[in-house]
């Protein structure tokens, strides 16, 4: 009979090994005792029977007893677990799990390197057990790449804000990767520092410690730690001992203390500018192995994509709501928000929506061309802007139309807000040095007894706003006022400036 002890494809014959010993047999697939060997039902002497041959077998294996001590482990299984006792069960998490495995496949973590560990019952008499590890590293490595960075795509993909984006990436890094904890910080420029973003973290030591230290950008000392190279060369920095990086000796007593061995700082960049980082912990030395590197490398790059495919997607849509001469919310973006607003208007609240339409803009644009129209256009709308406050919505509809979105709890405070608006308007404007006036004209639609849609009210206002124009311009009218609503108390008569 054969076992494959995995690590590149390395094997070793049982049956030759236990040909050295004398007191164990193989029988069907399971190693037991030979029944002739009294000595082996006490199993007192099970740690002379096992073949020296295993101390070389590349694999890690354990022999554990019938109480359940650690009596023998080779070379390999030492290697990765420093502490480990050939005598006694130790205290190490490892061994602890790698004894606990049953007798179907389990995965264990040892020093950043994964093992699918396989328990052999040795059976009765002497009830020992045979744990034998096959090294599934790489295979746990592309999982967890394949695992991340389809989680940070994903959220790219789907347009994340830069705070999910980070939490988002931050997270599935640290459930995917056994590093001690991971965060994201932002590059302050101007203030000279870094500032930690989002967090996630394994040790509570070390977060507060994150937390607290204040990382200065213009620290002038020849040696400087990973965070500060990764900015100034633009580069990821990986330390695999930080009791050995010169850079880090101000902190090693303290990375001693909360157990940091080691650590890697990949730059997330914006247009060739390092703006963030994705900084990572280890436990142990040489945590950082190539291919958990160049995973970092990837979520770093891809934090990089996301931020512009954020960027982009917020300023075409920006652009889609945006009227592009006056920067007003054009009529689709001033439909949603007066949806908005009807949505959560309370029961007894009332909203209204004003169609504003500038008297004698088209001479201005005869006389001084379009360009001086629309610079016009621009004025116009910063004034009545300043003039209804930050309540109120304005938004341009197309030409010389705009649109306002009325939140006052009264008709009283509307006609105030309104005759704001009008009074903007007709302040004289300098063309070409010379001054010209205009006036408006307004229709007002009331919510919810004119209409309760955001098109119909719109439209009614429209209506108004035609019979403001033929009473005289320069004044706005209520629908209600024009076609009243049998039994309502809220029509008044239209307003003029004087």
């Amino acid at each position: 009979m054969s076992v494959g002890f995995a690590k590149n494809l390395v094997y070793a014959d049982v049956d030759a090994m236990l040909q050295r010993s004398r007191n164990l047999k193989i029988k069907g697939q399971c190693l037991v005792a030979d029944p002739y060997d009294h000595r082996a039902s006490r199993g007192n002497d099970l740690e002379q029977s096992i073949p020296s041959v295993l101390e070389d077998v590349p694999a890690p294996i354990a022999f554990a007893n019938r109480a359940g001590d650690l009596i023998f482990s080779n070379r390999a299984l030492r290697q990765l677990t420093p502490s480990a006792s050939s005598t006694a069960l130790p205290s190490n998490s490892c061994i602890n799990q790698w004894l606990a495995t049953e007798d179907h496949p389990t995965m264990v973590e040892a020093n950043t390197r994964f093992f699918q560990v396989r328990k052999i019952n040795l059976g009765p008499p002497l009830g020992g057990s045979l744990h034998i590890g096959t090294d599934v590293t790489q295979l746990m490595t592309s999982k967890a790449l394949y695992q991340v960075l389809t989680s940070v795509y994903r959220l790219i993909t789907q347009g994340c804000d830069r705070s999910t984006l980070f939490s988002g990436a931050v997270e599935v890094l640290w459930q995917e990767v056994p590093v001690e904890m991971a965060w994201i910080g932002e590059v302050d420029a101007m203030d000279g520092k870094l500032n930690v973003v989002v967090t996630r973290s394994r040790n509570d030591a070390l977060a507060d410690y994150v937390e607290d230290r204040r990382v200065r950008l213009d620290d002038a000392r020849d040696e400087v730690g990973p965070i500060l190279r990764a900015i100034r060369l633009n580069r990821p920095d990986v330390v695999q001992d930080t009791l050995e990086d010169p850079g880090l000796e101000p902190f090693q007593d303290r990375y001693r203390e909360m157990g940091i061995r080691s650590i890697a700082v990949c730059p997330i960049r914006r247009h060739g500018r390092v703006t963030n980082l994705l900084v990572t912990y280890g436990r142990h030395p040489n945590f950082f192995a190539d291919e958990v590197v160049e995973l970092l490398e990837r979520v770093a790059d891809g934090l990089s994509f996301g931020l512009d495919n954020y960027e982009r997607a917020q300023a075409l849509e920006h652009l889609a709501m945006t009227d592009a001469v006056t920067g007003l919310p054009n009529r689709v973006s001033f439909l949603d928000q007066l949806a908005e607003t009807i949505k959560d208007c309370p029961p007894d609240g009332i909203r209204g929506v004003a169609y504003m339409d500038l008297d004698g803009f088209k001479t201005i644009n005869d006389t001084y061309g379009h360009d001086a129209g629309d610079e016009v256009l621009r004025i116009v709308a910063s004034r009545v802007q300043s003039s209804i406050g930050q309540s109120q919505v304005m938004g341009r509809l197309g030409g010389d139309e705009f649109c306002l979105l009325l939140r006052e709890e009264s008709l009283d405070a509307m006609a105030q807000v309104l005759d704001g608006a009008l009074n903007a308007v007709q302040q004289p404007i300098v063309l070409n040095r010379h001054p010209v006036q205009l006036s408006a004209s307004i229709g007002v639609a009331i919510f919810p007894y004119d209409a309760d849609s955001p098109d119909l009210l719109l439209r009614l206002a429209d209506i108004a706003m035609y019979q403001a124009k033929a009473a005289g311009k320069g004044r706005f009218r209520w629908f209600n006022d024009i076609f009243p609503n049998p039994g309502s108390d809220h029509n008044r008569s239209d307003h003029t400036l004087s």
